[in-house]
């Protein structure tokens, strides 16, 4: 399986997870075109997640995923989750 499949099938996983624990709407934005790969409308919130796998996220990635959550709306309550799965590992 490629990088592009195994990393889709992360997305799609957190997709599900965020389904099975209430989300209103989970979804997940494909082949990286955005800043956030998978979106989850809870009742109470919404969740954010960009999602880094194998490798830990770097400081570019990190300092870059810190710039986009300042521009989120502060009256929402937003989550922004820079999330590494390490190599092998599963959501």
């Amino acid at each position: 399986m490629n990088n592009y499949r195994k990393g889709a099938q992360v997305e799609r996983d957190a997709v599900n997870k965020h389904k099975a624990n209430g989300a209103i709407l989970a979804l997940r934005s494909a082949g990286s075109h955005s800043p956030a790969d998978v979106i989850a409308i809870y009742p109470d919130k919404i969740v954010i997640q960009q999602y880094k796998k194998g490798a830990k996220p770097s400081r570019a990635d990190r300092g870059a995923w810190d710039r986009f959550a300042l521009q989120l709306p502060l009256t929402l309550r937003v989550e922004h989750q820079l999330v590494w799965v390490p190599k092998g590992k599963r959501v």
